[in-house]
């Protein structure tokens, strides 16, 4: 059975050439592999601008006030939505669909933000929430394709057929 849950209180963030060895540390993280060619820099260009001019911290300050003005009921209405999330989620590890729904919690709890605040339309709230829940889905297959290699019965059978290769 899987380990007692431990909910995070912040978001870790590390960059690296190198994924960990381990089907369970694996399973425990969201791998974002990012190419050379998967960034626009025109995009990141004014999302640069934003940051300078203090535009993206206005707009998360508005995000947690928007959080903490819900405080009371948020726990409760986020668990929920947690378990419902979970049901769309998909991966070769018990804990892939953990992931998912943190991840689309967070989504979907800042695209409301955004629509409440008439950021965006309910069209495009909508919109980005499908293409988000593509996006990760998306990443659990590929992430669930690296991983295949860590199981461990996986693992044995290509150290024997190594062994075997080399005579051994």
């Amino acid at each position: 059975s899987a380990r007692t849950a431990y909910f995070p209180r912040g978001l870790s963030a590390a960059t690296g050439e190198d994924v960990p060895i381990g089907l369970s540390l694996r399973a425990r993280m969201v791998i974002a592999s990012v190419g050379r060619d998967d960034i626009d820099p025109a995009k990141l260009t004014i999302l640069q601008e934003g940051a300078a001019a203090g535009t993206l911290a206005e707009a998360m300050a508005g995000y947690v006030q928007s959080l903490a003005r819900r405080a009371e009921d948020l726990p409760a209405v986020l668990a929920v939505r947690l378990l419902e999330l979970r049901k769309e989620g998909t991966g070769d590890h018990r804990r892939s669909p953990d992931n998912y729904a943190s991840q689309m919690l967070g989504i979907e709890q800042f695209l409301a933000f955004a629509e409440e605040e008439g950021a965006i339309s309910s069209e495009e709230m909508a919109n980005r929430r499908a293409q988000a829940a593509a996006a990760l889905i998306s990443s659990a297959a590929e992430q669930d394709s690296g991983q295949i290699n860590e199981k461990p019965a996986e693992r044995f059978r290509h150290l024997i057929e190594a062994a075997l290769a080399g005579g051994r």
